[in-house]
């Protein structure tokens, strides 16, 4: 990360509403954000641009997905 960026993340997250945001973030995720690509899916639409995805191997994403 570094030691500027870092600097930069710990100052935001002293921020309430910084930390409001980046709560609302992954709420969207788990909730609309879904929604509507289970909808994409449905309607049989898939993403039309070349596209990079990386995974990590210790995550929760698989079991949430």
């Amino acid at each position: 990360m570094g030691k500027e960026a870092y600097a930069d993340f710990m100052a935001a997250t002293r921020d309430p509403e910084t930390i409001h945001g980046m709560l609302e973030d992954y709420r969207a995720g788990l909730g609309i954000d879904r929604q509507h690509d289970e909808e994409d899916r449905r309607a049989g639409r898939e993403v039309q641009c070349p596209t990079l995805a990386l995974w990590s191997l210790r995550d929760d994403l698989e079991q949430l997905w």
